[in-house]
């Protein structure tokens, strides 16, 4: 069954990259982490020109953090909220997640421009390969509704792994308060998705998203080579 579905998931939605970190890219991360711990506002001075997601790829696996998305840059505590879970329950919590890709959307899509709905997910049907999509509805992307935003990254000790179905969200909440303990400030090409976001009709169903959402890319492609 594993099987089958890695196979669905990689027909439908974009494989995440293989990250692999040197050792000289891990004694770099630490010193940056190691500063921004010691600075009073934990805003990351990142200078390098290795991609920011490897460096949360660094934190996640080294230092048992959850990363959190948003277009505020001013954020000093996270309160549990009214939100909806990935398989549209409520729940009143933070939300977060271990990969290091997918919160860096939710701090670059300019929320105050939607006009209509978007669709996006990290999944995974074994634990180790995830899979990514992305669609907004088009009066949306139009707009061009990119910007600067704030990844922040929190302990991950509150937090817990919500999704236990076969095919499973990288999606964490906390029911507490939380605080971040580093900021990272990251731009619109510091989005590894950025050029794989589709676009998909406002009242179309999730579903109908989601199953064209590659087909839409490849067409999108083919037409622009004609």
């Amino acid at each position: 069954m594993k099987i089958l579905l890695f196979i669905l998931l990689r027909l439908l939605f974009e494989p995440s990259p293989k990250i692999s970190i040197s050792d000289e890219e891990k004694a770099l991360f630490e010193k940056i982490y190691i500063k921004t711990c010691n600075q009073e506002n934990k805003l990351v001075q990142y200078n390098l020109f290795i991609p920011k997601y490897k460096f949360m790829q660094y934190l996640a696996e080294t230092k048992d953090i959850i990363f959190h998305g948003s277009n505020n840059s001013g954020i000093a505590v996270f309160e549990p909220r009214k939100q909806t879970l990935y398989n549209g329950k409520l729940t009143n919590a933070v939300f977060g997640s271990k990969d290091p890709i997918w919160p860096i959307f939710y701090a670059v899509f300019n929320r105050a421009l939607l006009t209509g709905n978007f669709r996006n997910g990290c999944v995974t049907a074994d634990g180790k390969q995830y899979f990514h999509f992305y669609s907004i509805d088009s009066e949306t992307m139009d707009k061009k509704p990119w910007m600067s935003g704030m990844v922040y990254g929190i302990p991950a000790d509150s937090f817990i792994h919500v999704s236990k179905e076969r095919v499973q969200f990288a999606e964490w909440i906390s029911l507490k308060k939380v605080r971040p303990t580093i900021k990272l400030k990251v731009d619109p090409s510091d989005f590894y998705y950025l050029k794989n976001v589709g676009k998909h009709n406002s009242v179309e169903s999730h579903l109908k998203t989601l199953f064209f959402y590659k087909v839409r890319k490849i067409m999108k492609r083919n037409s622009k080579g004609n």
